[in-house]
């Protein structure tokens, strides 16, 4: 069974018929919640997803650096990333490229990158991202919230969900990021309250914009849209079922009986 949305997985049943031993998890999340009569192998292809909404929030974050060092005068900027899942993971690789890269290097926009966890991090995985940022001579570091809202030029908002059910950004913590910054958000609903920020810039706030909102915007406009490529994902499926056919290991997650 192949699954690719989230309002297809919300609208399976609770228990699924005893021939159904595999669900393929395209561009949706949620296989952690679900629960099944019996143990279902679900293989989550969301990586593919993942990688093409990182794609587009890297390209914004590089246009907003511009913007706000056409309107700070600044030279060097902080970029502050809340919630290193998979897509901050992949914004970051990407960073990581442009740095590598002789063609851009010498313009790139950050000097430092801050980062702030909603969930624990494991020390050691830290430690060698931090070092391999810092042989790229850019400062790596962890901290909390309220000091990554307060020093980030450019925060990119990509936490699945808050630790309670309020909003992760308020008005609150909109209060205390600069005017002159930029929020670009990936998160579900119910991460930021949009109402914090206001289209009308008075008094002046930061930039907001919306990733998936972006993403439709653009395809209305130029056809461009985070819609994967049909090809790549029916390869990612054709290939798990065969290492699943030959007793391989799979991308996958293993739901317990309920």
């Amino acid at each position: 069974m192949v699954v690719t949305s989230t309002d297809d997985l919300k609208s399976l049943p609770k228990r699924l018929p005893s021939n159904v031993k595999m669900m393929q998890i395209i561009d949706c999340g949620g296989a952690q919640r679900y629960r099944a009569a019996r143990k279902l192998k679900i293989a989550n292809a969301t990586r593919l997803f993942e990688r093409s909404v990182a794609r587009l929030t890297f390209s914004v974050s590089l246009r907003a650096c511009e913007d706000v060092i056409e309107s700070t005068d600044k030279r060097w900027l902080q970029l502050g990333i809340l919630g290193l899942g998979n897509i901050g993971q992949e914004v970051l690789f990407g960073l990581e490229g442009l740095l590598k890269s002789p063609e851009y290097s010498k313009s790139f926009p950050f000097d430092s990158i801050v980062i702030s966890e909603v969930r624990d991090a494991r020390v050691g995985w830290c430690r060698r991202l931090r070092s391999q940022f810092e042989q790229l001579d850019i400062s790596l570091s962890w901290d909390d919230l309220d000091k990554t809202l307060m020093s980030s030029d450019i925060l990119i908002v990509a936490a699945h969900r808050g630790p309670t059910a309020d909003p992760l950004l308020g008005a609150v913590e909109a209060e205390l990021i600069n005017a002159n910054s930029w929020v670009i958000e990936v998160s579900e609903a119910g991460v930021v309250d949009k109402s914090a920020f206001p289209m009308q810039n008075d008094p002046p706030k930061p930039r907001y914009v919306w990733i998936p909102a972006l993403s439709e915007q653009m395809k209305e406009s130029t056809g461009m849209s985070l819609d994967l490529d049909p090809k790549e994902v029916a390869r990612f499926v054709v290939r798990n079922l065969k290492r699943v056919s030959k007793g391989r290991p799979v991308d996958l997650v293993s739901i317990p009986d309920a």
